[in-house]
């Protein structure tokens, strides 16, 4: 009866110990898939929106200046020592453009050297805290003004204005300009910082997983010893009995 019993407990045993492992294995198994694929995700870096100014869509907020409104301010800024650098040709079409719409419609009542002007625009550009932001800077104010300031509607409201208002047109645009630049590339920035985030948080996800993956394959090493040492224990068990009846009846050896 005990015989019959423990050979009932071996055999739940041996079953769930068999389970147990199975489980364990394809648990690890999983961690082990899952922690690489967090790797691979912590590796992965998404090209950020480039930065664009619409001359278009900053119009409208120009053209709020009323022909009878009160006298603007000329846009004013430090001089800095000139340098020549890749970005000169920016500088250069810039003030340009700028120099000719204060010619033109202040009637050569007021005018800004067009050195001065470079250097205005060279200093914003390089207030910019990444250098790479240096480049895009000039080269999209570039453009941004050429198109603001040859734009119909901007001409015409600055035809009917003072040479002063005609100073307020243009420190709208430049100051709508750099609104919007600063708020892409705090956008971008937020963009980056996010994506850091994310990165960090896989990886740490990733080794959590492979900490569990590991106590998994411990675990399932363990289990499997067990089921050895229970095996051996049961065989041996098995032949004692064997041994005793050699013993006693040497003839049948």
């Amino acid at each position: 009866m005990l015989q019959r019993l423990e050979n009932v407990y071996l055999m739940l045993l041996r079953i769930a110990v068999i389970l147990a492992a199975s489980l364990l294995l394809i648990g690890a198994g999983v961690c082990i898939f899952r922690s690489a694929n967090s790797f691979l995700k912590s590796g992965r870096t998404t090209t950020p929106q480039p930065i664009h100014i619409s001359a278009q869509k900053l119009l409208p907020e120009i053209l709020e200046t009323k022909r009878n409104s009160a006298e603007g301010q000329p846009t004013s800024g430090t001089p800095v020592a000139p340098s020549v650098d890749s970005n000169q040709i920016y500088y250069d079409r810039a003030a340009t453009i700028v120099s000719s719409f204060i010619d033109k419609y202040t009637h050569g009542t007021q005018t800004i050297s067009k050195e001065k002007l470079e250097e205005m625009i060279k200093k914003q550009a390089q207030s910019q805290d990444d250098p790479n932001l240096e480049k895009v800077y000039a080269q999209n104010f570039s453009t941004y003004i050429s198109k603001v300031l040859t734009n119909r509607d901007i001409t015409v409201l600055a035809s009917y204005s003072s040479p002063d208002q005609v100073f307020q047109i243009l420190g709208k645009a430049i100051g709508a300009f750099d609104t919007d630049f600063t708020k892409q590339v705090t956008k971008q920035q937020a963009e980056r910082d996010t994506e850091r985030q994310e990165a960090i948080a896989e990886k740490a996800e990733g080794l959590q997983l492979i900490y569990i993956a590991a106590g998994c394959l411990g675990t399932f090493l363990l289990v499997v010893f067990l089921f050895i040492f229970i095996r051996i224990e049961r065989s041996l068990r098995n032949l004692a009995p064997s041994r005793e009846m050699a013993a006693s009846h040497p003839s049948l050896v």
